[in-house]
């Protein structure tokens, strides 16, 4: 069996174990091992890749390891906790800017508490300064004693549960729909 598993592995080496299972079994072949077996099999003859096994490579993921250790944010109007992924508020703003931010996020802070850091993109109302010094968003949080982060422009990657988020909530909330005003936006919001 180990024989026939190495030929075809060479025969096809761009096809893995779960494919390469299918096709033997597909050829009549019976008490085929488990893809794993034969994923162990390409091993022990040296019939996997460097590029196969980064492929193969389970990509890092982060979770903080209490609430309030780390909220995401973004200017969608949503920032999540990192930790338990809860939704800390949707609110539909007019514009981007620190003034209109400001008060919703002094309100979070009253009733869930000072995280330890912020997680951000580098837009408005957020980090824009950064190539100036520091933004009135990261100086006020500085006072507060809240570490901003900011993820690297270009890599939504950084912020992964925050764009997820804004996944489900675009589809299930804002495709398809206009709001008359920001009051109607934020009862669609809140429903």
């Amino acid at each position: 069996m180990e024989e026939k598993i190495v030929q075809l592995r060479k025969k096809y080496p761009a096809i893995g174990a779960v494919k390469l299972r299918r096709m033997m079994e597909d050829a009549g072949h019976t008490d085929l091992p488990c893809a794993r077996t034969f994923n162990n099999v390409f091993r022990r003859h040296d019939l996997i890749g460097q590029e196969e096994r980064s492929a193969a490579t389970p990509i890092q993921r982060f979770e903080k390891a209490v609430p309030n250790e780390m909220w995401q944010a973004d200017f969608k109007g949503n920032i999540l906790d990192d930790y338990s992924r809860f939704n800390l508020c949707i609110e539909a703003l007019t514009n981007e800017t620190f003034d209109a931010v400001k008060p919703v996020i002094e309100r979070l802070f009253r009733e869930y508490g000072l995280p330890f850091s912020f997680l951000c993109d580098n837009g408005n109302p957020w980090g824009t300064a950064q190539s100036l010094g520091y933004s009135r968003f990261e100086v006020w949080l500085m006072e507060l004693g809240v570490l901003t982060l900011h993820g690297r422009p270009r890599h939504p990657q950084t912020q992964g549960k925050e764009e997820r988020f804004n996944r489900s909530f675009t589809r299930e909330c804002l495709k398809g729909k206009t709001f008359s005003d920001k009051d109607h936006a934020q009862r669609c919001f809140n429903e």
